[in-house]
Parts: structure tokens; C-alpha cells; sequence
């Protein structure tokens, strides 16, 4: 797989991709969905994946979801990154606690766009889990770099989702950290009958026959790249991250991003580097109104607030404030200094 990127088997699983979803102005990718309970408390952790085409610089993208009562929610989506051939990545992981039938709403130029599965609506798989719904065969559910061995190695680690196709079969995440002079390989396991995670566990394979594989490796610490490859009855298919492939150990202009805020200032929470110079932490808020910040030095001579609450950070500016108490993700870009608060609660 050397010289992956930019060359004729980028371009051709670029384009085997994109002959999924050429003809449509927003399509849900994946979905992942597991129920967990802790001392009488239940939640739902989940996320959903949606390419939409850029048509506007104003547009909205929501999951449109029945919640209990049979009623339904526009709940929100955020930007992730660019896709190939004038595409973008949207995700979120709403955290909610309602029906099963949900449609994807896309909002642009005046203009209201739908994913919803030829009018009969998405749900989640029979015993939760993931579903692959763009016909890609493989998605990658999640991955991070965060810890450290004593050699200053990154723990590369996460989850694949894969349709079952067959019984035997080889799960890899292909990486470079040289520009694809070279690249290594890392292989991922099943995940286990069932799949555990946190507080819950669901079917593997799951109602779809979508089975959850793992993987965990030490690699260096250097920036790279890396795509998946799922090889089953003598075929190869490929998550490239939409022809742009994923990012490992992504770059940052600190070392390291933490989040102050009200009434503990003086305690440090620090936030994860989740691609480059985007830092993410989640926050529990039971007390509003907090305020809060960005520490980049952890002693509060590198820090970021908003003047004008316009989501655009400045170097010692004000408090960012948080009116409503729930649970919340924020984000922060060190270059370009936006910043994000996701609501994950929805209402009931």
C-alpha cells in the first residue's frame, strides 16, 4: 500500500465511495447506538455520520428523531472535516433518550434536503450496536492516540465496524507517519459476544449481521495517516475517511489544551486532540450559569476567551458563559480559535 495517498488506489477507493452517494445532497453514513444503566441512572451513547454536499455557507444539518411521546426533534450536527469531490463531514453524538425512528435533515440556500431511507425512516439495529448504511461494507467507529508508554509511543486504539460477509476474513488499519514512503500495519480482533463498552454491551454481530472489531497498538508519536482495509472472500474494501484519509497523532500548535471554568477555576480538565489543532472535552453542567475558558500553559498565561460571544476565540477574552445546565462537548481550534458547545442532552 505505499504511496497511498494521492495516487491510482486513492483515487479509485475515493471514487468507489463517492459512486455511492454522487446524486444526493446529504446521506447517513453510520450509525452506532448502545444503551447503559448505572445505579438506576440509563442513557444512550451514540453517534451518526452524514456527508453532505456544499451547496451554502449557511446550512443546518439535524437528526430528525421521534422522541417518546411521539413527537419529533431537530438535534443538532456539527462540522468534521472536509470530504472528497466537494463534500463534508458532519457527526454528533446527541445522547438521546427517545424513540427509534429517525431521519436526516439537511437546511441550505432555503432549501430542505432528506435522507430518509426512501421515505421509510432509519432505526437502530436489532440489540444496538452499528449499522453501515452508505454500502461501504467498513466504517471506523471510533480511534484515538491519547496515553503514552514510557517511550513516548502513542496508544492507537478504537473500533471497526464491518459487514459480516463471511466467517473468515482480515481487518487492518494501513498507516504512514513518512508521507507513504513506507507504511505498517495494525490488525483488529473481533470485538467479543457480546461487545462490552463502558456501562452496556450490545449484540456482535448485531440484528444488521454488523459486527464490531477492535484494535490497540503502540506506534510513535510522529504524525500520520491511515485508511482501513477489509478483506473478505478475495475482496478488498476500504474507509478512507471519504478519500481523505484519518489522521493519527494529529498536529496542534500546544503541547497540550485544557478547560477552566466556574465555580472550581482552579482545577485543570484536560481536553483530547481529536484531529489537527481541535481539542475536545465534555462537561457536566448541574449548577448553571458557568463560565468558562481555554488554558493552553495551565497556569494562565496562554488563555482564550470570547468578547463578543460570537464563537470565535480571543487570546485573554472574556468568560464563554453556559446558561443551561446539562451535559455538554466543547470543542476548540487553536488555529483558527473557533470554538463549539454541543448540547448532548435533548428533552424529553
Amino acid at each position: 500500500m505505499k504511496n497511498f495517498v494521492g495516487k491510482t488506489l486513492a483515487a479509485a477507493i475515493a471514487a468507489a465511495f463517492m459512486s455511492c452517494a454522487a446524486a444526493q445532497e446529504v446521506e447517513l453514513v453510520s450509525t452506532w447506538n448502545m444503551n447503559m444503566s448505572y445505579y438506576g441512572q440509563s442513557w444512550k451513547d451514540d453517534a451518526f455520520t452524514v456527508v453532505v454536499k456544499d451547496l451554502g455557507a449557511d446550512k443546518k444539518v439535524s437528526i430528525y428523531h421521534q422522541a417518546m411521546d411521539g413527537s419529533w426533534v431537530d438535534l443538532p450536527m456539527y462540522y468534521h472535516g472536509p470530504a472528497d469531490n466537494g463534500k463534508m463531514v458532519y457527526k454528533s453524538r446527541p445522547g438521546f433518550l427517545g424513540g427509534s425512528a429517525f431521519s436526516i435533515k439537511y437546511q441550505v440556500n432555503g432549501q430542505t434536503y432528506w435522507d430518509n431511507n426512501h421515505g421509510q425512516n432509519f432505526s437502530y439495529p436489532n440489540g444496538g450496536g452499528y449499522n453501515i448504511i452508505d454500502g461501504s461494507n467498513v466504517h471506523v467507529g471510533t480511534y484515538n492516540t491519547n496515553s503514552s508508554d514510557p517511550y513516548g509511543n502513542k496508544l492507537f486504539s478504537g473500533r471497526v465496524a464491518i459487514n459480516n460477509l463471511a466467517y473468515s476474513k482480515v481487518v487492518k488499519l494501513v498507516y504512514s507517519q513518512d508521507n507513504w514512503q513506507t507504511s505498517k500495519a495494525v490488525y483488529a480482533e473481533f470485538g467479543g459476544s457480546p461487545l462490552t463498552y463502558g456501562y452496556g454491551s450490545v449484540q456482535n454481530p448485531n440484528g444488521n449481521n454488523i459486527e464490531a472489531w477492535t484494535f490497540s497498538e503502540y506506534v510513535s508519536a510522529e504524525r500520520g495517516e491511515f485508511y482501513v482495509d477489509y478483506e473478505v472472500l478475495g475482496q478488498h474494501y476500504y474507509d478512507n475517511n471519504h478519500g481523505l484519509n484519518y489522521v493519527l497523532n494529529p498536529l496542534a500548535n500546544y503541547a497540550s489544551m485544557a478547560l477552566r471554568h466556574s465555580p472550581h477555576w482552579e482545577s485543570v480538565r484536560p481536553m483530547t486532540l481529536v484531529r489537527d489543532n481541535t481539542w475536545m472535552v465534555n462537561l457536566s453542567v448541574s449548577q448553571a450559569p458557568v463560565e468558562l475558558k481555554f488554558d493552553a500553559s495551565g497556569d494562565w498565561s496562554i488563555n482564550f476567551g470570547d468578547n463578543n460571544a460570537d464563537g470565535m476565540a480571543e487570546q485573554n477574552g472574556g468568560n464563554i458563559v453556559i446558561t443551561e445546565n446539562g451535559n455538554y462537548r466543547l470543542t476548540f481550534n487553536d488555529q483558527t480559535l473557533a470554538y463549539g458547545v454541543q448540547k448532548l442532552d435533548a428533552v424529553q
